[in-house]
């Protein structure tokens, strides 16, 4: 320090000026240099970083894509097999005599048969069509398998109400006795039968009615539907929603008994 204090002015201010650059210089490789690097380095793994969101966004973007084109596709695949289940405007009137005939040649007897009003629903109208036929039950159910067939066109069956009539055994016990008269010679009356013969022809006469089967009286809706594709006023599906939930919670068959 003695030596220093020495010195010429000049020659302190040069000493001075070297030691703030020495000082400088190892404080910029200390810290400033360290600093640098590290930036550099930061901004490498940024780039990397972003490159790598760009690739997976790019990969998500056609993955969105691809899923959207098959959803797309699967809605039309859809559309078309509810279109092809549904009768066109042109092929209402063919598909609902198609019904009626379907009942004849079931064996039903088809005693009414109405043609409703149509009714407006999302995407399709619907037609009631109001049927009254006569038959056995085995008639009758296998007309109702006809129609649920799953390669027929959507048809909806509500509002079934029977009439079961009695079995028709009297008209048995009279063709027995028709029989008998007819079985002795003219102007002779047939021998009274015994009890047992009676009872007997009583069972027979069940029998008989029985693998005949019970004549019935149905009354229906058949609801047959036309695909749209449009969709009705908010008010309106409001009402058919509301409707379709009382219909749910109705019974939609009573069986009264003559």
């Amino acid at each position: 320090m003695d030596r220093f204090n020495k010195l010429p002015p000049v020659q302190k201010l040069a000493v001075m000026i070297g030691t703030m650059a020495a000082l400088g210089g190892l404080i910029w490789f200390a810290l400033i240099s360290d600093l640098s690097d590290q930036k550099l380095n930061h901004e490498g793994q940024v780039q990397t970083m972003k490159a790598a969101a760009a690739k997976l966004k790019g990969q998500l973007s056609k993955e969105k894509i691809e899923s959207r084109d098959k959803d797309k596709q699967r809605l039309e695949d859809e559309k078309k097999r509810f279109e092809s289940m549904l009768p066109t405007q042109t092929e209402i009137e063919n598909f609902i005599t198609g019904i009626s005939e379907t009942a004849k040649n079931a064996g039903l007897s088809l005693l009414s048969f109405e043609k409703g009003n149509p009714i407006d629903q999302d995407f399709y109208v619907e037609i009631p069509l109001t049927m009254e036929v006569k038959g056995t039950y085995r008639v009758l159910i296998g007309f109702l398998r006809q129609m649920a067939d799953k390669d027929r066109r959507v048809v909806n069956v509500r509002n079934l109400n029977l009439e079961v009539a009695t079995l028709p055994v009297e008209d048995y016990l009279k063709k027995y006795e028709d029989e008998r008269t007819r079985s002795v010679p003219d102007g002779q009356a047939p021998r009274p039968l015994t009890d047992v013969q009676k009872l007997m022809q009583l069972v027979r006469a069940n029998e008989e009615a029985v693998q005949e089967g019970a004549q019935l009286t149905a009354k229906f809706q058949t609801f047959v539907f036309i695909y749209t594709g449009k969709p009705v006023p908010p008010e309106m599906a409001q009402r058919n929603a509301q409707k379709l939930e009382e219909r749910r919670r109705r019974r939609l068959t009573s069986v009264r008994v003559l």
